[in-house]
């Protein structure tokens, strides 16, 4: 416990309680010894009250202090009925027949006013009006109601006004972008267009490209397999071939007769000889000759013995000459035939063509991708 006027620590034997709000206060703070309390009787006591209970307009103190309670080194203290600042005691040297007997006040200090005390006065009088307390609680609902309802509707614009503007920002930056796209799609709509048209130019350019290159070897045959040796007479090997085959051509007729280089150069393969005719006419012919003595002698087809050359045995071979890429694509042919047991694959004018077998038509291989399509 606490002394209501000096807050210092109390026991039940050195204060004195208000009987309205229960305060307690010490001797010292009332200048009353603990002797003049002893002689306080039972209706004394009852009628205690403290000095915030009272009515502190009405007292009647001497020297104007408002100080509920005194610190005197007077150890008499005695109470006047009128006087609504302080307990009723009565002092057993200065008990009076009358009923006014005012404090000594001569050395009153005053109290300082605390928070503690304000809480107190605000509960006592909060407890004895109930209809001031609902007035109080209503009219602090609505203030606060109304308070909380200007700071919401504060923070609820302030919310609108940054929402606005960022969703303004982000539909600013949606039609750029819706914009920026649209460009892009027409740029790339007008890229694809001519890419289209330029991959069909190329095709073009191809064809005709390979046409030219056709045309341009229309003369051309080229022998593959033929041993190579230093000091051969490349010529003197294709007139031997002639006359293995049976056919006549003079050396007007032979205007080139040369080996060329290999495509693969880690190839083992001998060089293939290229020989330029005077015409497709004669090219023709030789290549059928050589279609003649194949079929005639299946068991024992053109090869290096017929040309009078020692050795080990190989077969010789006389196609078209092609162009790089027509080689590929016939390399290709002929690797799919071995893995897809095609019995045959020729050249004919530039053409390319396989067949499964006797019975089977013939098959015009004209790109990698006719290749696909019968894998």
């Amino acid at each position: 416990m606490q002394c209501h006027g000096c807050l210092k620590v109390l026991t039940e034997f050195n204060c004195l309680k208000c009987n309205n709000c229960s305060s307690e206060y010490c001797y010292k703070c009332l200048n009353i010894s603990v002797d003049s309390s002893k002689d306080l009787t039972a209706a004394q006591l009852a009628s205690l009250r403290c000095p915030y209970c009272l009515n502190v307009t009405r007292r009647k103190i001497i020297n104007k202090d408002n100080t509920p309670c005194r610190s005197s080194t007077t150890q008499d203290c005695t109470l006047d009925e009128t006087m609504n600042a302080s307990f009723s005691v009565v002092s057993n040297n200065t008990l009076q027949q009358s009923d006014s007997i005012i404090y000594e006040v001569s050395n009153l200090k005053t109290e300082p006013v605390t928070m503690e005390s304000i809480s107190k006065l605000f509960d006592s009088k909060l407890s004895l009006n109930s209809a001031f307390v609902l007035n109080l609680r209503s009219a602090l609902r609505k203030d606060i109601e109304d308070i909380v309802a200007v700071e919401v509707d504060h923070a609820l614009q302030h919310f609108k006004n940054e929402l606005t503007a960022t969703t303004d920002f982000i539909t600013a930056e949606q039609r750029d972008l819706k914009l920026a796209i649209e460009d892009k799609d027409k740029r790339i709509k007008s890229l694809e267009a001519a890419l289209l048209k330029t991959q069909t130019d190329l095709t073009k350019l191809q064809n005709r490209t390979a046409t030219i290159e056709k045309i341009s070897r229309d003369l051309n045959v080229e022998i593959h397999q033929i041993p190579e040796s230093k000091n051969e007479n490349v010529l003197g090997l294709f007139k031997k071939l002639c006359e293995c085959l049976q056919i006549v051509i003079s050396d007007n007729d032979i205007r080139a007769c040369r080996r060329v280089a290999k495509m693969n150069t880690t190839s083992n393969r001998p060089r293939n000889i290229l020989v330029t005719l005077s015409s497709p006419r004669l090219r023709d012919q030789l290549l059928s000759a050589t279609t003649r003595f194949n079929k005639s002698s299946s068991d024992d087809k053109l090869n290096t013995i017929h040309l009078g050359i020692t050795g080990e045995r190989r077969r010789i071979y006389l196609c078209e000459h092609l162009s790089p890429e027509a080689k590929e694509l016939h390399s290709s042919a002929r690797k799919f035939c071995f893995e897809k047991k095609y019995k045959f694959v020729w050249i004919r004018f530039g053409q390319i063509y396989i067949r499964k077998d006797e019975q089977s038509p013939a098959i015009h291989i004209k790109n990698i991708d006719s290749l696909n399509k019968l894998s």
